[in-house]
C-alpha cells in the first residue's frame, strides 16, 4: 500500500534551512483514484459516467444552496471596455483621463481601473461562477486523488554560479573539458552569432567575438564617459537604446586568445576567449580592420566606476558560415516550437530587456546571440541553446510535466474531478481515444446577500487598496517546488534530475494568513509599475450562489459536499481561498452549504402539488451548525471517503481520509482557527534566494509534526520517489461492525459509518501490567493516559503501555480516559494504534 510519493524519511529542514513562503503543497498521490462510475476508457465503462439525457433512480439530482462569508477582504478583478483593452494592449502603461487619477502613477494607471467583477451595477459586486467552479473542482482532484494533466509543458530557463547542484551543472554544460565549478582552467566555450530567419526556421550565422573599452565607444560617439552609455549606473541601469547593436569599424585588433576573469562575486574565477581592440571608427573608415554590431550587457558599478568596462563587438565575416537549430520535440498534446519561441514566451523575457534590446525584448532577425553548439546523431552540429550574454540562461531539460509520473497523468482513467466537472476528448497512449463528457455539476455565480450595507473597504477607486508586490509562480525556485530529499544546498535535486531523483512537490495551496497593510503611496509611486489597485470586498460580507448537480452516484455526491465543507476534526473551520492577493492574506471565505434534492419521479409524476407546481423537492438538509447537522455531513461524505480508502487499500483499517497525510497536510492548508505564525509564512527577502533553503511540509510548518508523526503506517518505503506495489501482507480482518467492501465497489447503500469523534467513554479500572507483551486485540479499546510528550502519547491499554499518535493539534493530560484504536497486529506488536 501507498499513499503518497515520499521519500523514505520526510524532509525535516534545520531551522537555518527552513524556508518561509505563504504557500504550500499538498504531496502528490501515489495513485490516481477513478471516479467510482468508471475505470477504463472503453465505450461501455464510459458510458457508466450517467449523462444528461436519461434519469437513474438511484442516482442524486438536486442542488446546494451554498452561502459564502468574505472571512477577509476579497477582490476578483472585473473586465475591462474594449476601448480600455485596445490602448493596453499597445501601452501597458496607459493612464486613465480622470484628473483626480493624473497625479497617482498606480491608481491612475489604465490596468488598475477595472472594479471589483460585477454584471452592470458596481455596487453590486459578483463572485462569478468559473472562479469557484475552478476552487471546488481543485479539492476535488486533491482529496479525490486525481489526475495531474493540467501541469505547464513549458521549459523554464535557469542561470546558476553559485556552489550548488543546479550551478555545478549550468558551468558544466558551458565547459567543454569537464572542469568543475571554480575551477581556475574553467574555459567557456560560447560563440558569437548572429540570429537569422531562414525559410519557415531559424539559424545563427558564425561571427567572431571581439571586445573593446566602453569609454572608446563613448569618445567615439561624443560622450562625456562611459556611463552615458547608460540610463543610469545604478543596479537599474539600462543600456541606451540608441547605442545597442550599432555598426562600427575597429582599429588595433589583437589576436583572438584565453582571457582570465577573476571571481567578483557574480560569478568564479573562468576564462573566456575574445580578442581586443583598442579604436573605435565608422564602419566605412579605410582603417577600421574589421567591423561588427556593438552589443552593451548591463552596467556593473564599485565606488561609481564601471568595472565590466568592456562592450562586446560581434564581428561580421565576408564569408558567411551558418548553423542550424536543434529541433525541440513538443510535449504530448503541444504544438511546435523552436527554441526562439521558447526564448521569447512571455515568462522569459524581461521588462530590463525590452529597454536594453527594444522590440519589447523578444529576439528577432538580425539580433546579435552567444550560442552553445553540439552534433546529433547524424554527426551534424547544430545549436541546442542560445542568449543575449556570455553565460545566458540555459533551457532545463525537462518541463514541469515532465516530474510528473506516468501514473499519475494517465490519459485512461476517469477519476472524480472528471466525473464531476467534465472532460474534453483526450488519446490515451494505447491508441483508443477517450470520448469527451459533459459535467453534471453547474456553479451559478455567487450574487450579494441583502442587507449587507456599502460592501466595499474603500469608497471610490482613489482610496483603492495597494498590495505588497504580486509576482507571478515562481517554478524555477526548485527547493519550493520540486520534492527534496535533503535540506543542504549542495544536494538539492532541480529539474534536469528527472523523475529519477524527485517529482513536483505537488497541489499548491496559499495558507490562511490575516490580511496584509497596504503598500505605501511614495514606495508604490516610485516603482508604480510593479504594483496594482484593488477595490476590495470587505469582510463579513455574504454572498449566496448555488450548484446544481445531475445523476451522481452516492460516492460521486460525497465528492461534492467533501470539497464545499472538508471533514477533518471536530470544531475547527475549513475554509477556502479566493481571488487576487492570496498571498497577501486576501481571499479567505467560509462556505455553509445547505442540500436540496430533487426526486424526478415525484417531480413528473403529477403536474401539482398542493397549491403549486409540482417541483419533486425533498426537505433541505443542513451540513453544519450542530450535531446533528455534522453527522449528516459525516453520513454524506462517507461513501467517497471510504472508496478513495478501498481504492488506496486502507478500506479496512481506516475510517477517515483526514487520517491520512497528505489528507492531513490539504486540511492543515484549509484549516483558518489554527493559522501558522504570520512570520512562519511571509515571503522570503529577494536575497534570501541565493541560500536555496527549503520548505517543510505544511504539518511540520504548522505543528513541527513530520508525516511520520502524523501517520507511519500510509508512507511508502520508497526506492527514490518511485511508489512501488503494495507490500505482501495478508489483508486485515473488517471490524465486526463495518464489513470490508470490494476494492472499487458502487458506494450505493454503504454501510453506516461511525462518528470519528465519539464521546469519551466512562473510566474503567486499569489491569496490572502482566509480564512479556499480550498480543493486543483490532477495533476500538479504552485506555488510560500515562505520559504526554509532544504528539506522542502513552497510555496503558489491554494491560500493557503502548505509545499512540495522537491527532494533529490535539491535547491530551496524564489520567484522562481515552479511546485507542487498534489496527493489524504483527509480532505481538501494534502495527497501527492511533488515539480516536
Amino acid at each position: 500500500m501507498a499513499e503518497g510519493l515520499w521519500s523514505d524519511r520526510p524532509i525535516e529542514p534545520g531551522e537555518r534551512r527552513r524556508a518561509t513562503a505563504p504557500y504550500n503543497f499538498v504531496p502528490l498521490p501515489a495513485q490516481v483514484v477513478a471516479a467510482a462510475s468508471t475505470r477504463t476508457c472503453g465505450e461501455a465503462e464510459q458510458a457508466a459516467l450517467a449523462g444528461h439525457d436519461d434519469y437513474q433512480p438511484a442516482r442524486h439530482s438536486g442542488w446546494f444552496e451554498v452561502d459564502l462569508e468574505t472571512l477577509t477582504p476579497l477582490y476578483i478583478r472585473g473586465t475591462y471596455r474594449r476601448g480600455d483593452f485596445e490602448t493596453l494592449d499597445s501601452n501597458p502603461q496607459a493612464h486613465c483621463d480622470q484628473v483626480a487619477l493624473q497625479n497617482d502613477p498606480v491608481r491612475g494607471a489604465l490596468r488598475n481601473q477595472p472594479d471589483f467583477f460585477h454584471r452592470g451595477d458596481p455596487s453590486q459586486p459578483v463572485i462569478p461562477g468559473s472562479s469557484l467552479r475552478g476552487m471546488l473542482r481543485q479539492i476535488v482532484e486533491i482529496a479525490g486523488h486525481g489526475r495531474l494533466d493540467r501541469v505547464s509543458a513549458k521549459r523554464m530557463f535557469y542561470r546558476a554560479l553559485d556552489e550548488s547542484p543546479v550551478g555545478e551543472d549550468f558551468l558544466a554544460k558551458f565547459v567543454t573539458n569537464g572542469t568543475r565549478h571554480g575551477d581556475p582552467s574553467a574555459r567557456i566555450e560560447s560563440r558569437a552569432g548572429i540570429l537569422c530567419r531562414h525559410g519557415d526556421g531559424w539559424r545563427v550565422e558564425l561571427c567572431g567575438l571581439l571586445r573593446v573599452e566602453k569609454a572608446a565607444l563613448a569618445a567615439y560617439w561624443e560622450l562625456l564617459d562611459a556611463t552615458n552609455l547608460y540610463t543610469n549606473t545604478g543596479p537599474a541601469g539600462i543600456p541606451q537604446a540608441a547605442y545597442q547593436h550599432k555598426m562600427v569599424g575597429l582599429t588595433g585588433v589583437a589576436a583572438s586568445r584565453w582571457h582570465m576573469h577573476p571571481a567578483n562575486g557574480r560569478h568564479p574565477d573562468i576564462w573566456l576567449r575574445y580578442a581586443k581592440a583598442e579604436g573605435v571608427v565608422e564602419p566605412v573608415d579605410p582603417a577600421a580592420e574589421t567591423t561588427g554590431l556593438v552589443v552593451l550587457t548591463g552596467p556593473m558599478q564599485q565606488r561609481g566606476q564601471l568595472i565590466n568596462h568592456l562592450a562586446f563587438v560581434f564581428e561580421v565575416f565576408e564569408e558567411k558560415e551558418y548553423l542550424e537549430l536543434e529541433p525541440i520535440q513538443p510535449a504530448e498534446g503541444e504544438a511546435p516550437i523552436t527554441l526562439v519561441d521558447l526564448l521569447n514566451d512571455k515568462d522569459q523575457v524581461t521588462q530590463w530587456q525590452g529597454r536594453a534590446f527594444g522590440a519589447g525584448g523578444r529576439l528577432g532577425d538580425g539580433q546579435p546571440v552567444f550560442f552553445l553548439s553540439r552534433c546529433g546523431p547524424d554527426g551534424v552540429e547544430r545549436v541546442w541553446a542560445f542568449g543575449r550574454a556570455q553565460l545566458f540562461r540555459l533551457p532545463y531539460e525537462h518541463a514541469p510535466v515532465d516530474l510528473v509520473p506516468p501514473q499519475l497523468r494517465e490519459p485512461a482513467v476517469v477519476d472524480y474531478a472528471d466525473a464531476l466537472f467534465g472532460l474534453t476528448p483526450r488519446g490515451p497512449a494505447g491508441g483508443r481515444k477517450l470520448r469527451g463528457c459533459a459535467g453534471r455539476v453547474q456553479v451559478t455565480d455567487a450574487e450579494l446577500a441583502p442587507d449587507q450595507g456599502d460592501p466595499y473597504v474603500a469608497a471610490d477607486l482613489q482610496q483603492a487598496f495597494i498590495p505588497g508586490v504580486l509576482g507571478g509562480p515562481k517554478p524555477s525556485s526548485f527547493q519550493h517546488y520540486l520534492h527534496q530529499q535533503s535540506d543542504r544546498k549542495d544536494a538539492l535535486r532541480h529539474y534536469d534530475r528527472g523523475l529519477a531523483e524527485t517529482t513536483l512537490r505537488g497541489h499548491k495551496l496559499y495558507w490562511h494568513r490575516p490580511p496584509e497593510q497596504g503598500t505605501d503611496d511614495a514606495t508604490a509611486h516610485d516603482h508604480a509599475s510593479q504594483y496594482t489597485a484593488m477595490q476590495r470586498v470587505r469582510d463579513r460580507v455574504h454572498f449566496r450562489f448555488r450548484v446544481y448537480f445531475d445523476n451522481l452516484s452516492d460516492a460521486e455526491l460525497g465528492a461534492l459536499a467533501w470539497a464545499l465543507q472538508p471533514v477533518g476534526l471536530e470544531g475547527l473551520q475549513y475554509c477556502h481561498k479566493l481571488g487576487m492577493g492570496k498571498p497577501r492574506g486576501l481571499g479567505s471565505v467560509r462556505l455553509t452549504a445547505t442540500l436540496h434534492r430533487v426526486d424526478r419521479r415525484q417531480r413528473y409524476g403529477g403536474l401539482f402539488d398542493h397549491n403549486g407546481w409540482q417541483q419533486g423537492t425533498l426537505p433541505p438538509e443542513q451540513l453544519s451548525g450542530s450535531p446533528a447537522d455534522e453527522q449528516r455531513l459525516l453520513d454524506l461524505t462517507a461513501p467517497f471517503e471510504q472508496h478513495i480508502l478501498g481504492e488506496l487499500g486502507y478500506g479496512d483499517t481506516l475510517e477517515n481520509l483526514y487520517e491520512l497525510p497528505r489528507i492531513a497536510a490539504l486540511l492543515a492548508l484549509l484549516d483558518y482557527d489554527r493559522r501558522p505564525a504570520q512570520d512562519t509564512t511571509a515571503s522570503q527577502a529577494l536575497g534570501s534566494f541565493r541560500d536555496r533553503r527549503v520548505l517543510p511540509w505544511p504539518l511540520d510548518a504548522v505543528f513541527g509534526q513530520t508525516a511520520a508523526d502524523h501517520n507511519p503506517d500510509v508512507l511508502p518505503s520508497a526506492a527514490g520517489v518511485q511508489a512501488g506495489p503494495p507490500p505482501e501482507v495478508p489483508p486485515p480482518a473488517a471490524p465486526p461492525d463495518r464489513p470490508a467492501s470490494p476494492a472499487g465497489a458502487s458506494a450505493t447503500d454503504p454501510p453506516p459509518r461511525s462518528t470519528p469523534r465519539p464521546p469519551v467513554p466512562p473510566p474503567v479500572p486499569a489491569a496490572p501490567e502482566p509480564p512479556g507483551r499480550p498480543a493486543l486485540q483490532c477495533g476500538r479499546q479504552t485506555a488510560e493516559v500515562v505520559r504526554v510528550k509532544g504528539r506522542t502519547v502513552t497510555v496503558r491499554v489491554a494491560g500493557q503501555r503502548v505509545d499512540c499518535q495522537a491527532g494533529y493539534g490535539a491535547e491530551y493530560q496524564v489520567g484522562a480516559v481515552v479511546e485507542v484504536k487498534i489496527g493489524r497486529v504483527r509480532d505481538d506488536k501494534p502495527d497501527r494504534v492511533d488515539l480516536v
